[in-house]
């Protein structure tokens, strides 16, 4: 099971409140009407942009897309799907496009109630789609008597036309971008190229040009890291000086901090992350990294509160599962650990989820079942994505004193890695010095996932 610190709610059944009490809600799937299934794409890009828009609101709790999308298509009864998600009010809807026209057709309900509170319907240009987004999320902030500060209502007005083909080309390469194939990805990143070439000013195409290489960089082609960093860097620049305002800029910026070649400045990624979080309350990337920041650096109560900030927006347990994993096993609660990894999903991530499991079997003294665990891992990812199962292989062969194939893992785990000087002297002295063993097994976890760790325990 699950620690009862995720915070999900068993409250059952929410009682009516009114407008000024509603403190939380859920954009569940708009639906495409169009008759063409192969505009879903469009419609499921709609859904995001209002989750995003409204998630811009600090005193409102906004699920996030990934825990609304599961309900795409559901026959669950809304009071249900709102106790499912612990919301107040639940917004669903429709959209249709027929040629330069798109029309948004919007509804708020009352999660305990089904009772309809608002509805409305929207038409714009295909050019005004961006305008058409924040008014929705305006008027639903403003029908829930939410609290909106000035500088959000700032955010929630500023508007700009878009080229309809550009902004046509973000949302399909959006929808590829952010996918382990490397060919579907390299689709999606090729798709945001086209999108800011029609439309240079299109700061939210420039940003998410930008976290599609830092995605590409880390889980998909890490042999790219100089021309994808560099690509990532430069999309920035672009996309801050047309809008400085846009969460996801300073959450590309850390990540892009947060690595081997710039030394882990934690203090810089923090500052980066938070600003990402004053812009968007609800990004949930945002604080997922920022987590994993506090987690590698021994701030572990931060790491949790972090945790359950996302448990509030995110009902994904799988997410939360790899989140309080890594927290317990950086405390060196291992069998906790070890509970939480073993339920994880494995298709999603199968080399950072088989090299966590293996790492908490290797404390709690179980060497055998994490080697079988990295060779089962192994089937499910065979050219070891970011080489976190070599890696783990060569921290048990080299604490068993076998040098020789401790070396050859290190190889390959370095190869699948951003290579690194210091890490590189590490790992040789892990295999040249028993003195030294103990530590550097330690400190090869956190190399061979990407990050630095506080030295735990060896069993």
């Amino acid at each position: 099971m699950l620690p009862h610190s995720l915070g999900f709610s068993s409250r059952g059944v929410r009682p009516a409140i009114q407008p000024d009490q509603i403190e939380s809600l859920a954009v569940l799937p708009l639906e495409n009407l169009s008759g063409d299934s192969s505009q879903d794409y469009f419609t499921d890009g709609m859904t995001e942009a209002l989750i995003a828009e409204l998630s811009k609101v600090g005193a409102l709790r906004v699920i996030s897309r990934t825990s609304v999308m599961k309900y795409k298509g559901s026959r669950k009864l809304l009071p249900e799907i709102a106790r499912e998600l612990d919301v107040d009010v639940i917004v669903e809807g429709s959209v249709i496009r027929s040629g330069e026209r798109v029309r948004i057709t919007a509804q708020l309900i009352q999660a305990a109630t089904d009772i309809h509170l608002w509805a409305e319907n929207y038409e714009r240009n295909a050019g005004d789609i961006l305008t058409l987004q924040k008014e929705v999320a305006r008027v639903i902030a403003r029908e829930i008597k939410i609290k909106v500060t000035p500088q959000e209502q700032a955010r929630l007005s500023k508007t700009r036309p878009v080229n309809p083909e550009a902004y046509d080309l973000f949302l399909r390469g959006v929808f590829h971008s952010h996918r382990f194939d490397k060919a579907d990805n390299q689709t999606g990143i090729e798709m945001l190229d086209r999108a800011v070439a029609l439309d240079p000013s299109f700061a939210a195409g420039h940003a998410a040009l930008a976290n599609a290489c830092v995605f590409r960089l880390f889980y998909v082609a890490p042999e790219e890291q100089e021309q994808l960093e560099e690509k990532a860097y430069v999309e920035l620049e672009k996309a801050h000086s047309s809008d400085p305002d846009l969460a996801e800029i300073y959450l590309a910026r850390g990540k892009l901090l947060w690595t081997r070649a710039k030394g882990f400045p934690h203090e810089r990624a923090i500052q980066e992350y938070r600003r990402a979080l004053e812009l968007n309350p609800n990004l949930e990337d945002a604080l997922n990294q920022l987590a994993l920041v506090h987690s590698h650096i021994g701030l572990f109560d931060e790491a949790l509160q972090e945790t359950q900030r996302m448990a509030a927006i995110n009902r994904n347990l799988d997410a939360l599962r790899r989140h309080f994993g890594n927290v317990f096993l950086w405390q060196g609660k291992y069998e906790q650990a070890l509970t939480s990894w073993l339920l994880v999903e494995r298709a999603g991530l199968p080399s950072y989820t088989g090299a966590h499991i293996a790492w908490a079997l290797f404390q709690l003294g179980r060497k055998d079942e994490a080697a079988a665990k990295l060779e089962e891992f192994l089937k499910l990812d065979p050219t070891d994505t970011g080489g976190n199962l070599s890696g783990m292989q060569a921290m048990l062969f080299a604490a068993a004193g076998e040098k020789r194939k401790a070396k050859e893992k290190i190889k390959h785990a370095l190869e699948r890695r951003n290579s690194d000087t210091s890490i590189i002297r590490l790992l040789r002295r892990m295999c040249l010095r028993a003195d030294e063993r103990a530590r550097a097994v330690n400190l090869l976890v956190g190399a061979g996932g990407g990050h630095r760790v506080p030295v735990l325990p060896i069993v």
